[in-house]
């Protein structure tokens, strides 16, 4: 269920963004950016697969597919690379103040989903015949994408807080499910998962909150 509601919220995020901005202006929205957003969806599509398959048993079929998984994962570190040499090249000098901590934060969320998702996923196919911990590293390499996802409508007018904030609130939430679950479920919540949660919540508040507040941050995130 919890591997539908991160599909569920990338949907939502994802296509309308994209519908919109290809009727607007197509020639914008380069072939790289339509393929990146395709391989995105696909990624927590598969993702979805894959935890039904060993809900319902089927773990050699769970297995099996699981290579397919290594092409989508180094295509989105690729893509998404490209997409923050893209962003960093964007600076203009008049922006608001304001405004260039929100861009700054935002160059710091692309670089920060790269290395978490980079190593995650690794992490993840290291420990792959050990099912409880490969298993919370793959939740916590998708959980690792999600700012992008909120990202794309958290600076939307409707929203009543501040873009950075909301991103990080809806963060925060989507990573205590995991936590909340096996508690739950097994009574323990298990040590892959409190402490990768805690390095990425860490790393997260460093990078969006903090780099972007100093001048060094903004530096490096515009290559000034």
């Amino acid at each position: 269920m919890f591997s539908l509601l991160l599909l569920a919220i990338t949907i939502v995020s994802l296509i309308p963004q994209y519908l919109a901005g290809l009727l607007a202006d197509p020639i914008e929205h380069s072939s790289h950016l339509i393929v990146h957003g395709v391989v995105f969806l696909a990624w927590y599509v598969l993702f979805s697969v894959q935890a039904g398959l060993v809900s319902t048993g089927h773990v050699a079929i769970h297995k099996k597919l699981g290579y397919v998984s290594i092409p989508f994962a180094l295509f989105l570190v690729v893509s998404g690379g490209l997409m923050l040499a893209g962003t960093m090249q964007s600076y203009q000098p008049d922006w608001t103040e304001q405004y260039l901590f929100s861009r700054a934060s935002f160059v710091w969320a692309i670089f920060h989903t790269l290395v978490s998702f980079t190593i995650f996923y690794v992490l993840a196919v290291v420990f792959r015949l050990k099912t409880p911990i490969h298993k919370r590293l793959m939740v916590l390499a998708s959980l690792s994408m999600m700012a992008a996802s909120i990202t794309r409508f958290a600076y939307l007018p409707t929203i009543p807080i501040d873009g950075t904030a909301f991103t990080l609130l809806m963060t925060f939430t989507l990573l205590a499910i995991p936590l909340v679950i096996d508690r739950v479920k097994y009574g323990k919540i298990y040590p892959a998962l409190i402490y990768g949660t805690a390095v990425y919540l860490i790393t997260l508040l460093i990078a969006m909150g903090v780099m972007p507040a100093t001048e060094i941050g903004r530096n490096l995130a515009f290559l000034l």
